[in-house]
């Protein structure tokens, strides 16, 4: 299915909450891994995870499950901008 986009951001998929790709970001930078160690684990292109952190594409259901939990963090936490101390 393709995505439709309103205002340069990605529409989500029903039952998927809004897409913020900093929240990833933040997280991935807080376990020290790179753009390359988040791809590898999820078995997806560099492109693809910068994408999805800077907003441009939201995750499909699958592999925003998958994040969640190679991040162990709740699927909530990708729905709002992150605080960074």
């Amino acid at each position: 299915m393709a995505e439709t986009k309103t205002g340069g951001r990605p529409l989500n998929q029903p039952g998927i909450p809004a897409w913020k790709g900093n929240a990833l970001k933040v997280r991935r930078i807080l376990l020290g891994w790179t753009v390359d160690d988040l791809a590898q684990r999820l078995n997806v292109s560099k492109s693809t995870v910068s994408r999805w952190e800077t907003g441009l594409h939201a995750p499909p259901a699958a592999q925003l499950a998958q994040l969640a939990s190679l991040l162990d963090t709740p699927l909530a936490a990708f729905a709002r901008e992150p605080k960074v101390s």
